[in-house]
């Protein structure tokens, strides 16, 4: 299985994932932590009040939350075993990014059982960007839902 996280710095996330011939597009509300107001053994009262109110939000952005799953045709199957390679070089050739980036995106690429990477705003020329442009051409030809596309398009101009 193979996922790929697609973190924007001003957007919803996304997250894709490929089980065998299928793959799912998954949009990702932005939830706000509530872990430490909830271990808490006792809360004050502006501690209660902001545990509701951010667990209120927390209700209305899931509401956002939307999945597709769709099955690759036979001719997207290539371009998945391309990405696989491609991740699984970048993780046996790991390679430090310098860079001072500000704002971007952040994708996560992991294969089970075999490792993850992470990369940031990939150049041109990079593996990292091939994975990604042969990701969005099975986006592209998979998904005909609007929220979907709209996300994909988004998502996109990060590249």
């Amino acid at each position: 299985m193979i996922t790929i996280h697609f973190q924007p710095s001003f957007h919803k996330e996304s997250l894709i994932t490929f089980n065998g011939n299928e793959i799912s597009y998954e949009i990702l509300p932005r939830l706000q932590d509530v872990s430490v107001l909830e271990n808490k053994e006792k809360l004050k009262v502006a501690e209660y009040l902001k545990l509701k109110k951010l667990k209120a939000q927390n209700l209305e952005a899931e509401k956002e939350r939307f999945k597709e799953k769709k099955q690759l045709e036979n001719h997207q199957l290539s371009l998945k075993l391309d990405i696989e390679k491609l991740i699984q070089q970048s993780i046996k050739s790991l390679v430090v990014d310098d860079r001072i980036i500000l704002d971007g995106i952040i994708i996560e690429c992991t294969i089970s059982e075999v490792g993850k990477i992470e990369f940031h705003s990939p150049e041109e020329a990079s593996v990292a960007f091939k994975i990604v442009e042969n990701l969005f051409a099975i986006l592209h030809e998979s998904f005909q839902e609007v929220q979907i596309l709209e996300h994909i398009q988004i998502v996109q101009k990060y590249f």
